[in-house]
């Protein structure tokens, strides 16, 4: 459909004319249908799209889009094609006053990438050309805690080769001192409005912001709070407070006597056998613990390990760490943690029972509700050991006692009523006998509630990194296992749909 030059040549002015004449005729045939009210229409970036795929001359344009909620704006640039025209600083705004885009406009970077794209001929992708402010909400006045005083407690990272807990490694007690400040008042700060690309003014929300009730042994101070004495620092979420601190820097002995205290119990040196120590908080121990009665509220470290003395007992209502238990009656409603090992002794804990790497268990009984994980557990020639999981331990313990005596006072309620029968009118074997069968009901009642809160956890397992030893004896809700022989690197855990314990690799 293309006009022929012929031997005119390009430079005959009649031929041209000639042709320019013939090349309108021969567009306005292929127009012919397509200029009517029902043609097809394209936009901008179509028809450059068209221009650049057939090899025509394309202007350069930018293809500008804002986002749903007015937040952004964001816009490519396409570089001019075959001598094609630049893209201009002026019509770009153009575009963006088009679209309603007044407010935060990045000025200094569109000139910059109008310039690249324009001289080094590249496309520019997804740039931000506008953007919003979000508004920033009103904060009424309120308590702040001092961000040191919340910073998260290291955990403790047993050593893999002496498996010993350093205290350096981690901060338990935050220590203040009097007068210390512990929070401050921080002032209503005024809210900001924001605004949408378009100026659309965003109002700003009002906070409420949390505010810690300060609490014992604590005083305000004009817009401060400070601390009254020296001790350990403690926020439960709501409320905060200095709990004393009792520091033993001798340990504790005869000259100490038996410690019994409200706050934190610091011991620095030796613990002597026979020497009881219980504490309102948490106890720290750096050196072995010789324990007869030990009781904490919360948490017990103790950085060497725990040695029990004849009828010892340790009792803690937070976690134990430690690097060894030996010999003793460890409870604790939180996690245990044994660096080493564990040897003949009756541990139990509501949540995990875990060792070091190189840990071990031998002989004894261990109770964890969520768990067992250790190195190794058994020995072959050892005393046998026992792993019972998934049963709260406590609760499993005075289901027990009940049990013990429900068959004592039955059996005390049948020699009365032996006796009764030859002295049917003994005023007195009467009361006792109504005394035991009360006491029977009442124990009956008990043992109905404690069976609720056996908190039977099916998830429970045994995890053996190294090495388990034949015939230790694992049971998982109620259900027994007796290992027939060594297993390595294996997980015991509860098959539901069988009720049996199946063994694993891990």
């Amino acid at each position: 459909m293309t006009a022929s030059v012929g031997s005119g040549g390009p430079g005959d002015p009649e031929k041209l004319l000639a042709d320019l004449s013939d090349i309108d005729r021969e567009v306005a045939k292929l127009l012919d249908g397509f200029d009517g009210p029902n043609r097809a229409r394209i936009d901008h970036t179509e028809l450059s799209a068209l221009q650049r795929s057939y090899g025509f001359a394309s202007d350069a344009y930018a293809d500008v889009h804002v986002a749903g909620d007015e937040m952004r704006c964001v816009a490519t640039f396409h570089p001019p094609v075959m001598g094609g025209r630049p893209l201009s600083v002026d019509g770009f705004y153009a575009q963006l006053s088009e679209l309603g885009v007044v407010a935060g406009i990045r000025r200094d970077a569109i000139a910059e990438a109008i310039l690249a794209c324009n001289t080094e001929d590249r496309r520019i992708d997804d740039m931000v050309v506008a953007e919003g402010t979000a508004p920033r909400p009103e904060i009424a006045e309120h308590l702040e805690i001092r961000s040191d005083l919340l910073k998260p407690e290291k955990p403790i990272r047993p050593d893999a080769d002496a498996a010993r807990v350093d205290f350096k490694q981690y901060g338990f007690l935050r220590l203040v001192k009097k007068g210390e400040v512990l929070a401050r008042k921080v002032p209503k700060r005024p809210g900001e409005y924001g605004h949408t690309v378009r100026g659309q003014m965003i109002p700003y929300p009002k906070r409420q912001a949390t505010s810690p009730k300060p609490g014992k042994n604590t005083e305000a101070d004009g817009s401060e709070v400070r601390a009254l004495c020296d001790g350990s620092f403690r926020f439960d979420g709501s409320r905060f407070w200095v709990e004393e601190v009792l520091d033993l820097p001798g340990g504790v002995d005869y000259r100490t006597g038996n410690i019994s205290f409200p706050g934190d119990v610091i011991i620095r040196g030796e613990v002597k056998d026979g020497f009881s120590i219980t504490s309102g908080a948490s106890i720290i121990c750096n050196s072995t613990l010789d324990a007869s009665i030990v009781r904490c509220k919360d948490d017990l470290i103790v950085s060497h390990g725990i040695i029990g003395r004849k009828e010892a007992l340790v009792k803690c209502g937070g976690s134990v760490r430690t690097k060894f238990i030996e010999n003793c009656v460890v409870h604790a409603r939180g996690k245990i943690e044994v660096s080493a090992g564990i040897m003949n002794s009756l541990v139990k804990s509501l949540d995990y029972v875990e060792t070091g790497p190189k840990g071990i268990v031998v002989g004894g009984v261990i109770w964890a509700q969520k768990g067992v994980i250790a190195g190794r557990i058994g020995s072959q020639s050892g005393p046998k050991t026992e792993i019972h999981c998934g049963i709260n331990p406590f609760a499993q313990e005075r289901i027990e006692w009940i049990r013990d005596k429900n068959i004592e006072y039955a059996g005390k309620l049948q020699g009365v009523r032996i006796q009764l029968q030859s002295r049917p009118d003994d005023a007195r074997l009467r009361k006792i006998e109504e005394a035991l069968k009360e006491s029977i009901h009442k124990l009956n009642r008990a043992a109905e509630q404690l069976l609720l809160h056996l908190d039977k956890d099916e998830e429970a397992y045994v995890d053996v990194t190294k090495e388990i030893a034949p015939g230790t004896y694992i049971e998982i809700c109620h259900v027994p296992l007796v290992v027939r022989k060594s297993q390595r690197s294996v997980r015991y855990s509860l098959d539901k749909s069988r009720g049996t314990i199946i063994e694993t690799p891990i």
